[in-house]
């Protein structure tokens, strides 16, 4: 406490604010034994005095740091997607290139310019500091590697795209963002922020491709094998980033404000931005590397169908059915797996599995079913 306590005092001192007004003179109280007990209650004093100053300074409208962090939830949660859609479409050739063919500068343009169009732009007068990189590993393999405790060091495993990855699949944004504020809103929560929003980019281009494909493959579209597989993925798709957002991000977030708004330390923030993204991990199936590998081969079952319809006009009938046939039993088995009843997330993700399955025909088709009310171990 006293070397956070000091560490405040500086803060507070190089960003230009007034320093806390410690009751008791500099040299008196601390320097006159008094006993253990006294000595920590002074010592927790000052702590709370300082840190109290902190949030004062981070909450004013020099730092605003609730409006940052606002700005960020638009972007890196997509609450305004209006931006997304123009950015996918106006990008969608370079994204679609491996990461050594694209300059990134080039990606940075079209954001930036997808976002200055966007609804959100007007209101947030922090969208400037938003742009883009490129990740080291692929998603699948950032969580894998946080669960085996590596940090940022990804294993080898078996992620669902082996081939060189494209720029989507490793496209990340970045927060320009200044001390302060990088106190609390550092390098390792915007990761975080990042794990979120690859998820949600790639199941969007996931669901882009395959209306584009229904819509330009006549070929592919006269198969009624192709439509149900094409059907059930959309549906998959729409269903999860529903849920996502309304039944998962939107209520922790919430509850994230609500306890950040009732702070009283710098520790608390932290604790309440980190409970939010273990929420949301938990909740979108990323915090089980076995449940997400499932999660992560849908999606790239959509990438196999979709690329089934772009060389259909030059395979053969038979091979196309059986690819189809073929691509949907993987599809339902793979989603089985998803939805497996074991492990400690699996209580937290029966709201998800029920809202995907809202009409009952995988339940009704032994696909999988729901387990509720029982205690599961892996």
């Amino acid at each position: 406490m006293v070397f956070f306590a000091g560490k405040y005092c500086c803060l507070l001192r190089e960003s230009n604010h007034a320093r806390p007004n410690f009751d008791d003179p500099a040299g008196e109280g601390l320097l006159e034994w008094s006993g253990v007990d006294s000595l920590h209650s002074k010592i927790q004093e000052s702590f709370e005095i300082a840190s109290g100053a902190v949030i004062q300074m981070l909450f004013s409208s020099s730092v605003d740091f609730m409006g940052h962090l606002s700005s960020l939830k638009t972007y890196f949660l997509q609450e305004r997607s209006d931006w997304v859609v123009d950015f996918l479409e106006s990008a969608a050739d370079l994204l679609m290139k491996p990461p050594d063919k694209v300059k990134i500068h080039s990606l940075r343009v079209l954001l930036q310019s997808a976002i200055a169009r966007g609804g959100a732009a007007a209101s947030d007068p922090y969208h400037g500091c938003i742009s883009c990189n490129f990740a080291d590993s692929l998603l699948q393999d950032c969580l894998r590697a946080k669960a085996e405790g590596n940090g940022g060091a990804p294993s080898p495993g078996n992620a669902a795209t082996r081939d060189v990855p494209h720029c989507i699949h490793l496209l990340q944004l970045e927060a320009e963002l200044q001390w302060p504020l990088t106190l609390v809103l550092d390098a390792h929560v915007i990761e975080r922020f990042n794990r979120i929003f690859r998820l949600i980019i790639w199941m969007k281009t996931c669901e882009r491709m395959l209306a584009s494909l229904w819509y330009t493959n006549e070929a592919l579209s006269s198969f009624a094998a192709a439509y149900g597989i094409k059907h059930q993925l959309t549906q998959f798709l729409r269903q999860f980033l529903f849920y996502a957002a309304h039944f998962v991000v939107e209520p922790l977030w919430s509850r994230m404000v609500s306890r950040v708004l009732q702070t009283d330390s710098v520790f608390s923030i932290t604790n309440a931005l980190n409970d939010f993204f273990e929420g949301v991990e938990l909740g979108l199936a990323m915090a089980s590397p076995q449940r997400f590998s499932s999660l992560s081969h849908i999606l790239d079952l959509c990438r196999r169908f979709c690329e089934l319809g772009v060389h259909s006009s030059t395979t053969t009938a038979p091979l196309i059915e059986a690819t189809l046939h073929a691509i949907e039993e993987d599809f339902l088995r793979t989603l089985s797996e998803l939805a497996a009843p074991i492990g400690a997330d699996y209580t937290q993700l029966v709201p998800l599995l029920t809202w995907i399955d809202f009409s009952g025909f995988y339940g009704r088709n032994n696909v999988y079913h729901i387990l509720r009310g029982a205690s599961h171990t892996a």
